[in-house]
């Protein structure tokens, strides 16, 4: 005698294909599309991730002749970086406008969600101005990347002005002096110079 198979228990519900395994404990009922309520009740909190943190500090140097000097540091997040360059037939205003130009293009991949905070020894130098037409076209557009704006801090009132000043400031008067033999160019400034910079200016 041959005996026909078993038939399959069917069952009229769909099977939750994302529901936690059993005993996943609280962590896993995250997974579930819980209310608002429901939320309250469990005690489960939905975290947003915060976006990130772009603190750019900058400086300008002119000497007579039109040599100038300009640097710069920048913080994402934990990582630190910075460089220093100069130009000839400059003045301090062009300096400074090149240094904030060129570190928002160094950063210009970072979300556009990111707080931009700009450490300025004179704020001022974001005002419309007449000057230095071309080079305030390039801010512009360094700029607007940001939809809601820097922030603009006076570096004057730092915890700490004279350490940003002094290390800014040396590395700005280092390239204007080789331009004198150099002309215009850009570097890096060394990761451990970079590193004494963020024990003492934060």
């Amino acid at each position: 005698m041959v005996r026909s198979a078993p038939f399959a228990r069917v069952s009229n519900h769909a099977p939750f294909h994302n529901a936690p395994a059993r005993g996943a404990g609280i962590e896993g009922l995250a997974a579930w599309p819980l209310g608002e309520e429901k939320r309250r009740k469990t005690g489960i909190k939905t975290v947003m991730p915060q976006p990130p943190v772009i603190d750019i500090w900058i400086h300008g140097a002119c000497a007579a002749g039109g040599y100038g000097g300009w640097s710069y540091v920048v913080r994402e997040g934990d990582q630190w970086r910075g460089a220093a360059g100069a130009a000839t037939r400059t003045d301090a205003e062009a300096m400074v406008l090149t240094a904030l130009s060129t570190v928002l293009e160094v950063v210009a991949d970072a979300p556009a969600s990111a707080r931009l905070s700009l450490h300025l020894a004179d704020p001022a130098i974001l005002d419309a101005s007449d000057t230095q037409a071309i080079l305030r076209a390039r801010l512009a557009k360094g700029l607007a990347r940001w939809p809601a704006g820097p922030t603009v801090i006076d570096a004057r009132k730092a915890a700490n002005p004279k350490a940003w000043s002094d290390f800014l400031g040396s590395w700005a008067d280092f390239a204007r002096d080789k331009a004198k033999t150099r002309g215009a160019f850009s570097a890096p400034i060394p990761k451990l110079n970079i590193a004494k910079f963020a024990q003492d200016a934060i």
